[in-house]
């Protein structure tokens, strides 16, 4: 499942995962879900990959807060949080910003063994938060709350 494949799909933690580890290997084949994050992490070649993706993800968060993309801090997610866990339900964060954090976590946990690629996800995410949030400021008005007679 590609990013555009989740767009009308409900962001978890697994999903994100997923994403972000078929970034880092760049194999449209390697077919991982979040069902399959379990399994991923008792390969040696993945494991300390995966560790690493629940405090990137947590970083994310915080930098979509800084950065001014949500409103309010965001609930970190623990090692313990399911694999199939709804972060936009449990998080309140918007899936549009979920889809975009597989780049964050590459940029983080791959700046070591590939720096260029995991410095052109960083910068991709930055650019499509940018891009959300001028999108955001932008939003045609939909709604009036007063109406003044004249």
């Amino acid at each position: 499942m590609t990013l555009k494949e989740t767009e009308n799909t409900n962001m978890t933690l697994g999903k994100i995962k997923a994403e972000a580890l078929r970034i880092m290997v760049a194999n449209a084949e390697l077919d991982v879900n979040e069902l399959d994050i379990a399994s991923y992490k008792q390969n040696p070649a993945y494991a300390s990959y995966i560790f690493a993706m629940t405090g990137a993800i947590n970083r994310a968060f915080d930098r979509l807060y800084i950065l001014g993309a949500v409103d309010e801090e965001i609930i970190p997610v623990s090692v313990y949080t399911s694999e199939i866990a709804d972060l936009s339900a449990t998080r309140g964060v918007p899936n549009i910003l979920l889809r975009m954090i597989p780049l964050f976590v590459v940029g983080d946990v791959y700046a070591t063994d590939e720096p260029n690629m995991a410095a052109n996800c960083r910068n991709q995410f930055e650019a499509n938060v940018e891009e959300y949030i001028r999108m955001r400021k932008h939003a045609p008005q939909n709604s009036v709350e007063v109406v003044y007679e004249v």
